[in-house]
Formats: structure tokens, sequence, C-alpha cells
């Protein structure tokens, strides 16, 4: 059965995607920084399209959010932007590859609840719905996770 429509469900769902879509552009931020941080050139071009990955769910997220009358995001979180400052000064000192993928596998486990949550919202748009977890199973499910990248590089060396 349909649940009613109210004047509360826009206003719930464009929250709800508001949230993920901050989490998205901490992911975009994320791993823009990571790309130009590391030195080696394969993980460059993998940070770098994972970067993209985050920026095709913010661009989708905030016409979602638009479709639905609100305005979007367009910020990440501010713990976000102190934890790239941090990964900055880690990368700085040590194994640059090494110690930011440590610091990306941290931030993906908040974005992975994050994501996790957005898709148990009771209001979520299907549009909105599909997109999430499209791009979840991309980002946290692929080839290329960070894990996966993480156990490549720390192997490695």
């Amino acid at each position: 059965m349909t649940e009613p429509a109210t004047d509360t469900m826009p206003t719930e769902a464009i929250a709800s995607i508001n949230r993920l879509l901050q989490s998205a552009i901490d992911g975009r931020e994320d791993f823009a920084q990571a790309a130009e941080l590391v030195a080696d050139e394969d993980l460059k071009q993998v940070l770098a399209e994972r970067a993209a990955d985050y920026a095709q769910l913010v661009d989708e997220l905030q016409r979602e959010v638009r479709d639905l009358g609100g305005t979007p995001s367009q910020q990440g979180s501010v713990a976000a932007a102190a934890h790239r400052g941090w990964v900055r000064v880690v990368a700085g000192v040590g194994d640059a590859e090494i110690a930011t993928l440590d610091e990306l596998q941290r931030g993906e486990e908040d974005k992975r609840r994050a994501f996790d949550a957005g898709l148990q919202a009771p209001r979520l748009p299907p549009a909105a719905r599909e997109a999430i977890e499209r791009r979840r199973q991309r980002l946290f499910g692929g080839a290329e996770s960070v894990p996966r990248l993480r156990r490549r590089f720390h192997h490695g060396r």
C-alpha cells in the first residue's frame, strides 16, 4: 500500500539526500586530494577515477534535490575537511601511498555507513535510491575498493 503524500515527504527526502550529498562531496574531495598526493601513476589514476565517480554522484544527488524543490548542499563536512588536512600532514611524513590509503580507508568506512543509512530513509524517491545504490556498489564493492588498493600497496612494499 502506498503511503499518502504529506507536506513533510519532500522535506524529509531533501534532508536525507543532502546528508548523502555532503558525504559524496567529501568523497570527491578526499579522492581528488589523494590523487594529488601519491606518486605512483597507476594509483593516481585509480584515485582520480574514484573522485570522478563521486563527482557524478554529487551531480545526480544535486539534481534530485532540485527536482524535489530543494537547495542542494554545496559543501562537504567540516570533519572531512579537517581530516584532509591531517592526510596531507601524514602523507608528507612517510610513505605517501600507504599513509594516504590508510586514511582513505578510515573515511570510506564513514561514507559506507552514511550510504547504508541513506538507503534506509523511508521517503527516498526511487530515482535517488537507484542512483545511490548504483554508486554504492561501484564505490564500495568494486575491484578497486580502498581495502583492496591498500592490501595491494602494503604487500608491494
